[in-house]
Parts: C-alpha cells; sequence; structure tokens
C-alpha cells in the first residue's frame, strides 16, 4: 500500500483525485470534515471558553488538577502529557 498526500488548491490537483476516485485500484480518503471532538473544541474557542496561564507551571500545574493530562517526567528537561480524558474535558 502506498499512501499518496495531494494538495488539492489548485485545479489540477482537484482534477487528479476525481480521477482517482474513477478508478478500482485507488481509495480516496478525504479528510476535510473535522471529527466531533474537534467542533465541539472549535466551538469552545469561539465561545471564548479558553484558558490562559501566564506560565507553563500554572498550566500543568491546572492540567493536573483536572486530571484531564497525566504529567509523567521523563528527564531533567522534558515532561510526557499522557491523556486521560476528552478536550472538552479542558473547557469544564
Amino acid at each position: 500500500m502506498t499512501t499518496v498526500i495531494i494538495n488539492t488548491r489548485t485545479a489540477e490537483a482537484k482534477k487528479m483525485v476525481e480521477l482517482l476516485k474513477t478508478t478500482r485500484y485507488a481509495k480516496v480518503i478525504e479528510e476535510n470534515e473535522p471529527n466531533d471532538e474537534t467542533i465541539e473544541a472549535i466551538e469552545a474557542v469561539e465561545e471564548g471558553k479558553v484558558n490562559s496561564y501566564s506560565s507553563a507551571k500554572e498550566l500543568i500545574s491546572s492540567l493536573k488538577k483536572k486530571q484531564v493530562y497525566k504529567i509523567k517526567t521523563t528527564n531533567r528537561f522534558e515532561i510526557e502529557l499522557v491523556h486521560t480524558g476528552t478536550h472538552s474535558d479542558l473547557f469544564k
């Protein structure tokens, strides 16, 4: 299997995608539509339901309180945020 990514901003590229759709050996998967969770997050931002933080330390403290992310220190300079909830949990 091969993955081909086509930037469909030009008419020529759009024609190429339409041609591929007519063949029996190519499957075109269009990813233009965001999923429900992404739509919900976009709507929350548009409604001003966002949080701002003055520092990374303040952000991490907030995430720990909400338990949306588990904080895992990997070494002195890196932390890993392990997602344990949904994006919408961030706006509660």
